[in-house]
């Protein structure tokens, strides 16, 4: 109870800011695919990335800078799982995102590596339908049901995921994966033309700078975040 009534008047009794999914929404609902379910999952995840490489690279006028992408996107991640490995043996954090909302620029400023972990495979969404209803978003299912098939070693690798509430989707979809994975949600308001809700993102953004700076243990100074700004716009304009 957040709120309590004494004598009239109205205190505020023990709130924070700082939202935790910790002993709430608990599920025991464990998905175990098949093994022939999980070998056509891999084969078609393959097949899908490469088939969307192909496109990206037939695409006329490419900037050369997109080779880079190429290494990262292809089906073979074991280069970039290896830099991942060593940055999480030297100290380091990755953070899963959903949506555009997650503020990166934070994320890099504090030193750790941002996922984004958005999902549109379809052979993860028959798994998700297990735990939540076949009419949600399918962006919704696929990713709540892609770490249940364990061909995306991403997921594993993250110290944390951030969830944006853009939707009501994601909204379950944070209380789905907090059963599997540390969970923090950016509350975002319903409407941008207020102050009030200009106010209120303002104060997300900070209280998800205060996490990055408990989960790696380091202040994050103002210069960092100015350095970030600039290294995304870089990326932007590349």
């Amino acid at each position: 109870m957040f709120f309590s009534k004494k004598k009239g008047k109205i205190k505020i009794d023990e709130f924070t800011g700082d939202y935790n999914f910790k002993n709430r929404y608990k599920t025991n609902i464990k998905v175990v695919p098949t093994g022939s379910t999980l070998e056509d999952a891999k084969k078609n995840f393959v097949n899908l990335i490469d088939q969307n490489m192909k496109k990206l690279q037939s695409v006329p006028n490419r900037p050369k800078m997109m080779k880079y992408f190429d290494n990262i996107m292809s089906s073979n991640f074991q280069p970039r799982i290896k830099e991942l490995e060593e940055f999480k043996a030297a100290g380091g954090k990755i953070v899963g995102t959903f949506c555009l909302q997650v503020p990166e620029e934070l994320i890099y400023a504090a030193g750790c590596i941002p996922i984004r972990l958005s999902c549109a495979f379809y052979d993860s969404i028959s798994v998700a339908e297990e735990i939540i209803p076949s009419n949600t978003c399918p962006m919704v299912r696929s990713s709540i049901g892609f770490p249940f098939l364990k061909i995306n070693p991403f997921f594993d690798m993250c110290d944390v995921v951030v969830i944006p509430t853009t939707c009501d989707g994601k909204k379950k979809m944070a209380e789905v994966m907090s059963n599997y994975k540390h969970v923090w949600t950016i509350e975002l308001p319903q409407d941008k033309e207020h102050l009030d809700a200009r106010d209120q993102y303002l104060l997300q953004v900070k209280l998800f700078k205060e996490r990055l700076e408990r989960l790696t243990g380091k202040k994050i100074p103002r210069s960092n975040i100015e350095n970030s700004i600039k290294l995304l716009q870089k990326r932007t304009t590349a």
